[in-house]
C-alpha cells in the first residue's frame, strides 16, 4: 500500500491515469445503470402493452358468447388468447363476478397464482366506468389485467384495438369481465440478457477508454520524462541533448523551447571554450615569458659569477697558483648552482625526472622531515597520523623535497611564533569526487599554517615556475613540488585567504599490498677488477673529451664513442678478442646515429651480463616504462661531474 501511495505521489502520469480511469469508470457505471433501467422499463412496458391488446381482443371476442351464455364461444375466444406464449391463464366472469370460463396453461414450469383459480371475484365499481383495461395485480412472476365486457364494441376497429371515442354511453350494457394472467419469465430473461449485454459493453468501453487514456497520457508524459532525464543529466554532467519533437501542440512547443535552450547553451559553451582556450594561450604565453625570464635571470647570474671566477683564476694563475685554485673551486661551486637549476627545470619537464620508488612509511617520513625543518625553532607544530596509516610507493627523496618546500614556505609566512598543523589520513576517492584523480585509495596529507595567507591572484599563480613573493626566492620550490607530486600520480593543491593562513593538500596513491613470498631475482656477479675498462658514449664532443681525460686521470681505461653503431662495433670487437669492456656508460639522446635505448637493447641481446650506466638528462620514461625491456645498473643525471660517474661505477657490485 505504501508503494502504491509513493508511486501515486511521485509520478504525474500515474496520477492522471488513475483519476481519468476513476472518472471514466464512474461515468460508464452511471450510463450502464441508466441504460439497464431504461431497457427494463421498455421491456416491461412492451409486455404490458401486449397484455392490453390481448385483453381488449378477449373482451371483444367474448361479447356474443357472454350475451348468449354460450360456453363454446367463450371457449373459442379464450383459446385464441391462450395461443400467446406469455399468457398462462384466461378467465371470463359475468357482471356479478362469477367465473364462467377459465383456461390455464399447464406446461413450461409456469406458476399459477391463487387468484387465477378463484371462481368469484370482487368487482371494483370504478372499473365499470373504465374504457381502458386496468392492471389488477403486478407481482414477481406474473401480471394480471382485468377489463369490462360490454354489449357493443367500445374499441376502434384497427390493428391496435384502441378505445373508440364515438361510443354512445347510453347504449352500452355491462355483460361481464375478462381477465388475463401473463407470465413475466420472458421479462426476467430479457432483463438478464440486457444486463449481460450492457456489462459486456461496459467492460469493452472501459478497456478501450483505459487504452486511449494511457496512450494519450503517454504522449504528454513521455516528452516530460525525457525532459526530466535530460535536466538530471545536465545537473550531474553539465551536458544536455535535444528532445525529439513528435507533435506541434503545447507539448511539442515545450520540447521546441527546451531545444532552443539547448542550442543557446551549446553556443554559450562553445563561446566559453573558445574564451577558455584563448585565456589558456594567454596564460601559457605569460608562463613561458615568466619561465624564460626566470631562467635567463638565473643563468645570467650564474654565467656572470662563473666568468668572474675564471677571469680571476686566469689573472692569478702566474702570480699566485693557490689563489687561482681557490677561484677555480669557486667557479665549480657556481657550476653546481647551475646544476641545481637544471635539476629543477628537468623536474618540471615531462621526461626529465627519474623516480626510484620504494614502499615508504609516511609516518616516519613526515615526522623526520618536520622535526628537521621546524625543530629547534620557535614555531609550534603538531603531527596527527592514524594508527593504520597506509604506506605509499614513492621516491622518498623527492617527496621529502616537497614537504621541505611547503614547510619552509610556512615557516616564512608565519614568522617566529606561528603554528603549523600537519594531519595525515587514509582517503578514498570515488567517481563523484571533484579532486582530479582516478578513483582509489590515497594518503591525504594536509599542512596548515596560521600565517598571513594569500590573495586570489597569488593563489592562482602559486605553482607557476619563477613566481615568488619572497625577495630571495627562486620561484621554483612549489612549482617543482607540484611536478613531483603529479609524477607520483598524485595531486597537490592549496587554499588560502588573506589573514587566515594557508593549507596545502597532498594526495599520494596508497601502496597496494604485495605477497610477502615474492621471489627475489638473483643478480649476476663478476670478478672485481682493479681498473675497470670503460666504454663511454655521448654525441657531444666536449663531454667526450673532458670525461675521457678526467677518467683517465683517475686511472680508468676509457674508450669514447659518439653513437650506438660505433659502440656496438667496439663492444663486439672486445668480446671477440676476449678483452671485454667492464662497464658501458651512455647517453640516451643522440642527434646523429643510433640512440641510447636501441643501443642498450642490442647490448642486452649480445651480452646478458653487460654492465650499463645511463648518463642522460631525460630518464623518466626509461625508469617508469615497464614495457621498455632494457637492463641497466645505475643512472647518472645530467649535468654530472666526474665524481658522479665514479660513484655510479663504485655502486655496481662487480
Amino acid at each position: 500500500m505504501l508503494k502504491i501511495q509513493k508511486c501515486f505521489q511521485n509520478y504525474f502520469h500515474v496520477k492522471v491515469l488513475t483519476i481519468s480511469i476513476m472518472c471514466i469508470f464512474l461515468m460508464f457505471t452511471l450510463f450502464t445503470y441508466n441504460s439497464i433501467e431504461i431497457g427494463n422499463e421498455q421491456i416491461e412496458g412492451e409486455l404490458i402493452r401486449n397484455g392490453h391488446t390481448l385483453i381488449r381482443l378477449l373482451a371483444y371476442n367474448s361479447r356474443i358468447g357472454l350475451f348468449s351464455e354460450n360456453k363454446i364461444l367463450l371457449e373459442n375466444a379464450a383459446q385464441s388468447i391462450m395461443q400467446e406464449k406469455d399468457v398462462i391463464s384466461v378467465d371470463v366472469f359475468d357482471k356479478t363476478g362469477k367465473l364462467l370460463q377459465t383456461n390455464k396453461k399447464q406446461r413450461n414450469g409456469y406458476i399459477h397464482h391463487n387468484s387465477a383459480n378463484s371462481e368469484q371475484i370482487t368487482i371494483d365499481k370504478s372499473i365499470i366506468n373504465e374504457i381502458n383495461p386496468i392492471v389488477v395485480k403486478k407481482e414477481d412472476g406474473f401480471i394480471e389485467l382485468l377489463a369490462p365486457i360490454y354489449n357493443i364494441n367500445i374499441f376502434a376497429i384497427d390493428d391496435k384495438l384502441t378505445p373508440s371515442a364515438t361510443v354512445d354511453a347510453d347504449k352500452k350494457t355491462l355483460l361481464g369481465f375478462a381477465r388475463i394472467t401473463i407470465s413475466t419469465c420472458a421479462l426476467q430473461i430479457g432483463k438478464k440478457e440486457l444486463m449481460h449485454k450492457n456489462l459486456i459493453l461496459f467492460i469493452i468501453f472501459i478497456l478501450l477508454a483505459i487504452i486511449v487514456i494511457y496512450f494519450s497520457i503517454k504522449q504528454i508524459t513521455e516528452p516530460l520524462t525525457t525532459l526530466r532525464e535530460q535536466l538530471r543529466v545536465f545537473a550531474e554532467k553539465g551536458t544536455v541533448n535535444k528532445l525529439p519533437i513528435k507533435t506541434s501542440d503545447e507539448i511539442g512547443k515545450v520540447s521546441q523551447a527546451f531545444n532552443d535552450m539547448v542550442n543557446t547553451l551549446h553556443k554559450k559553451e562553445e563561446e566559453r571554450q573558445k574564451l577558455e582556450k584563448h585565456m589558456m594561450k594567454i596564460q601559457k604565453y605569460e608562463a613561458i615569458g615568466l619561465l624564460s625570464g626566470g631562467i635567463a635571470h638565473d643563468i645570467n647570474n650564474i654565467l656572470t659569477a662563473f666568468i668572474g671566477k675564471i677571469s680571476l683564476a686566469r689573472l692569478y694563475i702566474l702570480k699566485d697558483a693557490y689563489v687561482a685554485i681557490e677561484r677555480l673551486n669557486e667557479a665549480l661551486a657556481v657550476i653546481q648552482d647551475a646544476k641545481e637549476l637544471s635539476k629543477h627545470l628537468l623536474t618540471l619537464s615531462k621526461e626529465g625526472m627519474a623516480l626510484k620508488k620504494a614502499p615508504t612509511d609516511m609516518n616516519s617520513l613526515l615526522k623526520t622531515t618536520t622535526d628537521f625543518i621546524l625543530g629547534g625553532s620557535t614555531v609550534q607544530y603538531t603531527i596527527s597520523t592514524p594508527d593504520n596509516m597506509w604506506m605509499c610507493n614513492i621516491d622518498a627523496n623527492y617527496i621529502n623535497q616537497v614537504i621541505n618546500n611547503i614547510l619552509l614556505n610556512a615557516k616564512v609566512a608565519i614568522g617566529e611564533n606561528g603554528i603549523v598543523i600537519i594531519n595525515a589520513e587514509n582517503f578514498i576517492i570515488n567517481d563523484n569526487n571533484t579532486i582530479p584523480l582516478s578513483p582509489g585509495k590515497y594518503l591525504k596529507i594536509s599542512i596548515k599554517d596560521n600565517g598571513i595567507g594569500m590573495d586570489e591572484e597569488c593563489l592562482n599563480n602559486l605553482f607557476t615556475p619563477f613566481f615568488t613573493t619572497k625577495k630571495e626566492g627562486t620561484g621554483l620550490g612549489l612549482a617543482t613540488s607540484y611536478s613531483i607530486v603529479q609524477k607520483h600520480d598524485g595531486h597537490l593543491s592549496a587554499e588560502s585567504k588573506p589573514g587566515e593562513g594557508t593549507t596545502f593538500y597532498i594526495y599520494l596513491p596508497a601502496l597496494q599490498p604485495l605477497p610477502n613470498d615474492q621471489p627475489k631475482v638473483k643478480q649476476h656477479t663478476q670478478n672485481t677488477k682493479i681498473t675497470p675498462k670503460i666504454l663511454f658514449m655521448d654525441d657531444d664532443d666536449d663531454i667526450r673529451d673532458s670525461i675521457g681525460e678526467l677518467m683517465k686521470s683517475h686511472g680508468y681505461d676509457i674508450t669514447t664513442t659518439s653513437e650506438g653503431n660505433e659502440t656496438i662495433q667496439l663492444y663486439n670487437e672486445a668480446l671477440r678478442l676476449n678483452n671485454p669492456f667492464d662497464i658501458v656508460i651512455l647517453d640516451l639522446t643522440i642527434q646523429n646515429g643510433m640512440n641510447g635505448i636501441d643501443t642498450i637493447k642490442y647490448l642486452n641481446k649480445i651480452d646478458p651480463l653487460v654492465q650499463i650506466i645511463i648518463a642522460s638528462g631525460y630518464t623518466k620514461n626509461i625508469i617508469n616504462d615497464n614495457n621498455c625491456p632494457i637492463i641497466y645498473k645505475a643512472i647518472v643525471q645530467k649535468p654530472y661531474s666526474v665524481e658522479d660517474i665514479i660513484n655510479a661505477i663504485n655502486s655496481i657490485d662487480d
